[in-house]
């Protein structure tokens, strides 16, 4: 049986497509494989059978897609998981990650600067595109006001493994000072998850001075 890929499907969390049918055999060839990109014309052969391709479920009878997910890194007030239990967003996974090449800015909302002199710390998360649809579209959009956008970019995990992941950040945001309420919905996970303690102190640098 062949299956095609459905047009315009992103994906972004892997160099290559590994192909693993249910029984633990690999009886799938890979035709074409698209790294940070659209998955227009990849074609899969399949013996008639589910298979998954990491997070992505496929089934060879019904020929679609039935389950996806992606790597997320979350800098901002995003770590804080009960601002994902706002939108249902609940990720089974989560791992305390370092991007690199960035620094974070806080005025009033947590954004990424370009910096090679700079790092952040967060959480990689594993989420759907719905999911993240209702965090970004919804919730920070309607919400908070700004509009943020997905890039790729690589962590690195405390393992020292790096992580394709998506990462949202904002062109542009308001300016003002971030509000303590703001703050300690980053602070209070951060001091949770370990984050080293120089990261801590400039998290707390953008509190509004007394």
């Amino acid at each position: 049986m062949l299956i095609q890929l459905q047009p315009n499907f992103h994906y972004t969390d892997l160099v290559s497509f590994r192909c693993a049918c249910s029984n633990g055999s690999f009886k799938a060839a890979v035709q074409q494989t698209v790294v940070f990109g659209t998955l227009c014309e990849s074609q899969l052969a399949i013996r008639n059978q589910p298979c998954v391709i990491d997070d992505i479920e496929y089934n060879a009878t019904k020929g679609r897609i039935v389950k996806n997910k992606v790597w997320v890194y979350f800098y901002g007030s995003n770590i804080d998981l009960n601002v994902l239990k706002k939108v249902g967003f609940e990720p089974d996974e989560i791992h305390v990650a370092r991007l690199n090449g960035y620094d974070i800015q806080i005025s009033p909302l947590a954004n990424l600067v370009r910096s090679d002199r700079h790092c952040t710390y967060g959480t990689l998360v594993a989420g759907t595109h719905e999911e993240l649809e209702r965090l970004y579209g919804q919730y920070v959009q309607k919400e908070l006001g700004a509009t943020y956008l997905p890039e790729a970019v690589v962590c690195e995990k405390a393992d020292g493994s790096l992580v394709p992941a998506l990462c949202y950040i904002a062109a542009e945001t308001p300016v003002a000072h971030a509000t303590t309420e703001y703050l300690d919905r980053i602070l209070i996970p951060a001091r949770e998850f370990g984050f080293p303690d120089w990261y801590i102190e400039r998290l707390e640098g953008f509190a509004v001075p007394s």
